[in-house]
């Protein structure tokens, strides 16, 4: 009792738990319509999964200890975003906008006089007024055909408008800087002015097009979202285009007349973006690093030996031996065993994996018949070839030929390739067949999958992606719970919004698959601003009482044909048709930040952090090295059983290569008891060692030597006075004790001979007597 809510999980549940209570009385109450809002919190239930594993709740710990310092660096974000804003606020306030709509474009725009071309006309310089120029005071009477079709009101001695362009009052100008026409003779109009004088539509850069800007820099809150949006590089370019072409408050843009402010976008793009946005990535990462190895254990205040000691041991923990391949008896797997485990047949087979994939390339829409013939009888030899290798393979190992993951790998492709083969002679022009068919015998480009492990540059770097797995395995469970939970947050509080622009029947929140979907695509920076400036602005007719109707598009099943119409725009009422919701852009932003540049950016922390981890191993021991041990073990154990006598070990540490064995030096018998007792190994009752004892043991002082040879080649040493340095003299063994209960080790067995050895020549010495 008392400890319930003391756990932050189990305040989580509860908080989703009262909200269910509370919306179960909401139901059917008129007046407490307002908090159906909340059942979007229930989304968060999910969360409490986190708890129950150990790699997702590592994340979301260092996300929780990140929040100090992530407000911090996110007080300096605002601050660059503050200071952009007000620069911008001051520089394009009341601007991005022009005349536009339909009688503009089929009356003023193009006219001789008025507006013949861009960046000329009375509409680009309406300073020029002057009721002295015949052709300017013509073309605003009454019989002008800029007014053709529309309704004009001509008050004596001022010049003709639409009709009620008269009936506003000057104060209702003032926001926009209008000058009323009974004040032109004083002061100059604006190309505002003039364009709702002769019928136009003074609005946004960009209406006539695919829908106007919502970028727009009047305020500063504006202005800030603006710079947000454009710092997920989404539509920055036309932003900072239609800035290059403003002239001022109330004038109409002119391409480039403003080019240079091109560089104050370029300058935000460059702090603002990559600079300041990726230093609050960056300080998530760096917490995310810190609280791993602090879980795993902090290398930190190791010396740069312990460290890539440490490493070491990591990669010898997961090494296990091979069985060696030896000939299978028969006459043909005899054949095949001398063919197969050649180097050169390895790299015959590479050469045709090459000209097969580029065989498959060459392909391509409206090919001759006599082409086609030539690739699909080049595909055919190449299918026989690895078909001829795979049954090579199995011959000459048997059931040793699935143990190696990329022999599993070829079967399965060439299985892939003769079943497609084999459906495309007995499809006899089915068209459902050709296609499966051709699927199929597409997955034969896999294939070239088998070159990662003929190249080394390449194996490692695909080696060090698999150790990057079980970070990334977790990241994306929890971005996949993550999209989940937005995606019915998305649902409970978006479903009923009326289509409009970006939200259209292709990205919505009518439902889970859809929202789902259209969120993994805003993760990629999409049109995510417009989508959401499209949302939080609804269509112009809207109903803002929502009542469930089962014949209307929303409610009804989508593939419904009153859902065609609607989604067409032929009959807008018979969709749900809910008015606009602008709470979708502290949705969104929330969204953006958390997924678009936390999360995601977190799969490139933690695939960077592999290589360095491959790279700081590779300064002391390469992961060749640990193959080519596997492959020296399999000499001694060809059967894989872990173990080996200690009466072969003398001869295992002397042909292996350097700096793990002795490789090219022949070392003295007292040499290589002596590097074998420095390893300390167990052995076994029946006085054996075990495969991974003398392979960290061995790996361990690899380490020691390669440091200890870096050091001596400054004073160019030779490598044989290194091992008759580190070789202590046969009569200076160091003493070994047997405390009761303690392991055998390799150093007592040697001792016993010692001892043994020195009895039978005392006693032999007695007899002589």
């Amino acid at each position: 009792p008392g400890s319930y809510l003391r756990d932050s999980w189990n305040i989580l549940d509860f908080v989703v738990v009262c909200i269910s209570i509370l919306l179960l009385f909401s139901d059917g109450n008129s007046s407490l319509a307002g908090l159906r809002s909340l059942r979007a919190f229930r989304a968060f239930r999910p969360l409490r999964m986190i708890n129950r594993a150990p790699g997702l709740k590592l994340i979301v710990n260092a996300m929780f200890a990140s929040i100090p310092d992530v407000m911090n660096v996110g007080a300096v974000c605002t601050l660059f975003f503050l200071i952009f804003s007000i620069v911008g606020v001051t520089l394009l306030k009341g601007q991005l906008r022009e005349c536009q709509g339909p009688h503009f474009r089929t009356h003023i725009e193009g006219h001789a006089f008025m507006y013949p071309e861009e960046a000329s006309g009375y509409l680009y310089e309406p300073y020029k007024w002057t009721t002295s120029d015949s052709d300017l005071v013509a073309a605003f009477s009454a019989s002008s055909s800029l007014f053709t079709g529309l309704e004009t009101d001509c008050p004596a001695d001022m010049p003709c408008c639409v009709a009620g362009f008269y009936d506003r009052k000057e104060g209702d100008l003032e926001p926009y800087n209008k000058i009323h026409p009974n004040l032109w003779g004083s002061t100059p109009p604006t190309s505002m002015d003039v364009c709702e004088c002769l019928g136009g539509t003074w609005d946004l850069v960009g209406c006539d097009g695919d829908g106007c800007t919502n970028q727009v820099f009047d305020n500063v809150g504006s202005s800030m979202l603006a710079f947000f949006e454009i710092s997920s590089t989404e539509g920055w370019v036309d932003v900072m285009n239609y800035a290059q072409d403003t002239r001022g408050i109330g004038m109409q843009p002119a391409r480039d007349v403003n080019k240079y402010i091109s560089m104050f976008f370029v300058i935000f793009m460059l702090i603002g973006c990559y600079l300041v946005m990726n230093l609050f990535v960056g300080v998530i990462i760096d917490h995310f690093n810190e609280m791993r190895k602090e879980a795993e254990g902090d290398l930190t205040y190791l010396t740069e030996d312990q460290q890539a000691w440490v490493k070491t041991q990591q990669i010898a923990i997961r090494m296990k031996p091979k069985k060696k391949i030896f000939p299978p008896g028969d006459f043909f797997g005899n054949w095949c065993h001398s063919i197969v485990l050649k180097k050169w047949f390895e790299h015959a087979i590479m050469f045709c994996i090459v000209v097969n994939t580029v065989v498959m390339m060459l392909g391509s829409y409206g090919d001759s018949s006599e082409k086609v013939a030539a690739l699909e009888g080049m595909n055919y030899l190449f299918a026989a070839i690895f078909t001829i290798e795979m049954i090579m393979k199995l011959a000459a190992m048997h059931n040793l030929y699935f143990h190696d993951s990329w022999n599993r790998f070829d079967f399965v492709i060439v299985l892939g390739t003769l079943v497609g083969l084999f459906l495309k002679l007995v499809s006899s022009g089915d068209s459902s067949n050709t296609q499966v068919t051709t699927v199929i015998r597409t997955f034969r480009i896999g294939r070239i999958f088998r070159l990662v492990n003929g190249a080394e540059s390449l194996n490692q770097l695909f080696n060090t992606l698999l150790l990057t797995i079980p970070g990334l395995v977790n990241i994306g469970m929890l971005l996949i719970l993550l999209y989940f939970i937005f995606s019915v947050m998305a649902v409970q509080l978006f479903a009923t919004a009326g289509f409009n622009g970006a939200y259209n029947q292709d990205a919505n929140f009518r439902n889970f698959g859809t929202a789902f979907m259209t969120l993994l695509r805003f993760s990629t920076g999409e049109n995510w601003n417009g989508f959401m400036h499209d949302l939080a602005n609804g269509p112009e007719e809207c109903n803002e009482e929502i009542v469930f109707n089962a014949d209307v598009c929303g409610f009804a099943d989508k593939t419904d044909d009153r859902c065609n119409a609607a989604f067409e725009g032929l009959d807008w009422y018979q969709d749900v048709g809910g008015c606009g919701k602008p709470v979708i852009k502290v949705f969104l932003i929330i969204f953006q930040l958390l997924v678009g540049y936390v999360f995601l950016n977190l799969f490139i922390g933690i695939i960077l952090e592999g290589f360095d981890t491959a790279d700081e191993t590779k300064k002391s021991i390469k992961p060749e090295d640990f193959e080519r041990f596997t492959e020296h073990w399999q000499e001694f154990d060809p059967h894989a059983t872990f173990y080996i006598d200690i009466s072969a070990l003398g001869d295992f540490v002397q042909t292996l290569y350097a700096p793990w064995g002795f490789g090219d030096y022949v070392a003295t018998t007292n040499e290589v008891r002596a590097k074998i007792t420095e390893l300390d190994l167990k052995v076994t009752k029946d006085m054996r060692v075990h495969f991974k004892d003398v392979l960290m043991g061995l790996s361990k002082e690899a380490v020691k030597t390669e440091f200890l040879l870096q050091k001596m080649a400054e004073h160019n040493i030779e490598m044989d006075f290194i091992h008759r340095a580190s070789a202590p003299l046969w009569h200076k063994v160091p003493r070994v004790t047997a405390e009761p209960g303690a392991d055998f080790k390799i150093g007592h067995h040697y001792a016993a001979e010692i001892v043994q050895q020195y009895m039978k020549k005392y006693i032999l010495g007695k007899g002589a007597e």
